[in-house]
């Protein structure tokens, strides 16, 4: 059965944004791809572990369609592209109930993009 997710244009948008203003992308840039998709998505962030190499990683989560949404996988390993959609059993991320609570209390605001990546940084003015 296919299913049809109606944010992924959304997602490209993000990623493509991403993709143009920040330097190494997506290396490193997980938790601020994670907050975009959060606030303009209301896909909940998760942190954890990427466990091929017990790094720490955030990424988002469909509730609805029991998936797991992240645009910076491709950091780890070139085997992932772009946007990635992941069964919430999966064996290579690992949800940290502590690691995520501490996320999604984190304060990230505009400002902080645009110091981070400069005032051209579109998708964050």
């Amino acid at each position: 059965m296919k299913i049809i997710l109606p944010y992924i244009q959304e997602l490209e948008r993000i990623r493509k944004d991403f993709e143009l203003n920040c330097p190494d992308f997506p290396k490193n840039k997980c938790e601020l791809a994670a907050r975009a998709i959060r606030e303009d998505l209301g896909l909940k962030e998760v942190a954890g572990f990427y466990l091929p190499n017990n790094e720490f990683h955030v990424w988002n989560y469909d509730k609805k369609h029991k998936l797991y949404v992240d645009i910076t996988l491709d950091q780890f390993d070139n085997k992932y592209d772009g946007i990635n959609f992941l069964n919430e059993e999966t064996d290579i991320l690992n949800k940290n109930f502590f690691a995520t609570y501490i996320q999604r209390r984190r304060k990230i605001h505009s400002r902080y993009y645009s110091i981070a990546f400069g005032p051209h940084f579109s998708y964050f003015l």
